[in-house]
């Protein structure tokens, strides 16, 4: 049988002392070639899992921080009624690697969970959709997170621009009050012979004493104030004592309430908006989660 060697110099017509060098360089390279092709494969093989790692790391501390501000929402949004009576606070996380993670070219992190996908016994496809789902996800979120900082700012300055309006009202009505009881406060005539601004005084002094006998740190509350004193005084003012200076009484009471109202509803609105934050974030956890597991 014809070897390689005489092959290639029955071919060449050449001899062996020409062919031999010819035939080892082949073979260098060809093995060079063959080495060369394996490293840069096991080394493409190993990037690619490196990616994936660091990948399914940022999405875990994404996952863990989408926790911690959605417990900081869910505790936060309950308190925005009137019924709460302690400074509001809401605390803030930064969502760590929420910008890092579009900092990675998404088609080299798309091909890192492609060729592992393709080599997957399971479904191909479900697991295509999750990692398109997580990138939906991080982009919504990222929309969101934008909000929260302008939301709380707004919040805060609508209603404190109310609360200084209904503060404003209250001390009108104060300034009212004092003067109307220095004219009342000389002595009354006995319960037969009372006129209806003694009649009226009477009443003013029991819905001032309610409201002094409750404990001041209580008592100095916007919503106590107006529960106790503000709408008492304007049901009072209601009933028929044909007295004229009610209608200029009632002027500051009527602001008092529509400031109240509003603030009602911003707290309304702030609890509404700060609730969906606290489902946004909750829900991306939940989602981001899942995927991560689809694509183990």
């Amino acid at each position: 049988k014809m070897n390689i060697l005489e092959f290639i110099n029955e071919l060449f017509g050449i001899e062996n002392e020409t062919s031999a060098p010819i035939l080892i360089t082949l073979l260098v390279f060809i093995t060079g070639g063959i080495i060369g092709f394996i490293y840069n494969r096991i080394k493409l093989y190993r990037q690619r899992k490196d990616l994936r790692e660091i990948f399914r790391v940022m999405i875990n501390e994404i996952i863990n921080d989408c926790g911690t501000k959605e417990r900081q929402t869910k505790k936060f949004y309950p308190t925005l009624t009137t019924e709460h009576r302690e400074h509001w606070s809401l605390s803030f996380t930064r969502i760590n690697y929420l910008n890092t993670v579009f900092e990675l070219e998404f088609h080299q992190v798309f091909q890192a969970f492609e060729s592992f996908i393709n080599w997957s016994w399971c479904d191909r496809k479900l697991k295509k959709e999750a990692f398109h789902k997580i990138y939906s996800n991080l982009d919504n979120i990222r929309y969101f997170e934008e909000f929260i900082k302008p939301d709380i700012e707004k919040f805060i300055i609508d209603f404190n621009s109310h609360h200084v309006k209904y503060k404003d009202s209250i001390s009108n009505f104060n300034e009212m009050v004092d003067g109307l009881r220095f004219d009342l406060q000389p002595t009354l005539p006995l319960i037969s012979g009372r006129s209806s601004i003694d009649d009226y005084a009477i009443e003013t002094e029991k819905i001032w004493q309610k409201w002094l006998a409750i404990d001041e740190k209580e008592r100095v509350h916007y919503k106590t104030t107006y529960d106790m004193l503000i709408e008492p005084t304007l049901t009072l003012n209601r009933k028929a004592f044909g007295l004229h200076f009610t209608l200029e009484m009632n002027k500051h009471l009527m602001e008092c309430k529509t400031q109240i109202i509003e603030m009602e509803n911003i707290l309304k609105r702030g609890h509404l908006t700060f609730k969906n934050h606290s489902f946004n974030y909750r829900s991306t956890r939940r989602i981001l989660q899942k995927c991560l597991e689809i694509l183990k």
